[in-house]
């Protein structure tokens, strides 16, 4: 029903980037990953300079794992703007796992749990377990694991990327 809505909305307003981002939210809680880029990319077409959009698209790229050096980009400009809250922290971090910098991705967990709360906290927590076993430190990644869904357990339903990040983790 809510994509029915914007859909609506958006045949009426197309040029709207807050309904291209909605859209793309629902896409992505829906598991189109794909369908939650095209529309988070045409937010972006629409207002260049929108960090929570640059943001969201970073973060959609690394979690796809392609075109990292635009992931990269989108999330370090994000920063400019807004500096360095938890949250894209927690997206320049994913995109330096999806890079392979498992050293570079847990100091920015690192970093951004220091000032973290609720689910940016998960979030991080999670990217903190991904980085750990990325370094190929089994025991303490399975220990930020334990943490991490200990609090996630203890918020509402999140994002199913806590689940994506458990899943790397155990691999």
């Amino acid at each position: 029903l809510a994509r029915t809505r914007v859909e609506g909305a958006l045949r009426e307003y197309p040029s709207s980037d807050a309904l291209w981002l909605l859209k793309a939210e629902l896409l992505d809680q829906q598991g189109n990953l794909e369908g939650a880029l095209t529309a988070r990319r045409e937010a972006l077409r629409l207002a260049p300079d929108r960090a929570d959009a640059l943001n969201a698209v970073s973060w959609t790229l690394a979690r796809l794992g392609r075109d990292l050096p635009e992931a990269d980009r989108y999330a370090e400009r994000a920063l400019e703007a807004l500096g360095r809250r938890p949250a894209l922290l927690d997206t320049l971090a994913l995109v330096r796992l999806a890079q392979g910098r498992h050293d570079a991705a847990l100091a920015l967990a690192d970093e951004g749990l220091a000032g973290a709360e609720k689910r940016d906290r998960v979030d991080l927590l999670f990217r903190r377990a991904e980085a750990l076993a990325g370094l190929g430190r089994s025991a303490d990644a399975t220990q930020a694991l334990a943490r991490a869904e200990q609090e996630a357990a203890a918020q509402a339903p999140g994002w199913n990327t806590w689940s994506e990040a458990g899943q790397r983790v155990r691999r």
